[in-house]
């Protein structure tokens, strides 16, 4: 947010993780002052992401940033990376990405889809003691 102070929403979906969904709304009164958190609905209410409106939502938002999972759990459904990144720059928003469940199971481009920040964790998959979590910045990080 710092990044694009100008801008006042974070657009997301509803099926977003909800520790996702609960640090966002979190930091928007607190942090970042006079922003808003935008959700995106699903079209069958449950587990498939409405792409149509949040492509409309990415047009017509002036949004700083994009918050969203690449993966689902509870569906399996997978978001194309790079087409929702791409589409976000076009209208010069930022976009993190939640790899937590994509994370070990699905081949992920950070570089080839020019992502701007992805988090992510192995606690799905590893099962072991010692839990690994992971952050990716592009280098530069775009300038609003």
């Amino acid at each position: 947010m710092a990044l694009l102070p100008e801008r006042k929403c974070i657009l997301t979906d509803t099926l977003n993780f909800p520790s996702d969904l609960y640090i966002l709304q979190g930091m928007c009164p607190t942090a970042w002052d006079k922003h808003k958190i935008v959700r995106i609905g699903s079209r069958d209410g449950d587990i498939t992401p409405d792409l149509a409106t949040l492509e409309r939502a990415i047009n017509n938002v002036n949004g700083a940033g994009h918050a969203l999972c690449m993966s689902f759990s509870k569906a399996g459904y997978l978001y194309d990376m790079a087409a929702v990144t791409e589409l976000a720059h076009l209208k010069g928003a930022l976009v993190l990405w939640d790899l937590s469940h994509s994370v070990g199971v699905v081949p992920i481009a950070l570089d080839q889809c020019k992502v701007d920040f992805a988090i992510g964790c192995t606690y799905k998959i590893s099962q072991r003691r010692a839990r690994s979590a992971c952050l990716s910045l592009r280098e530069p990080i775009p300038a609003g």
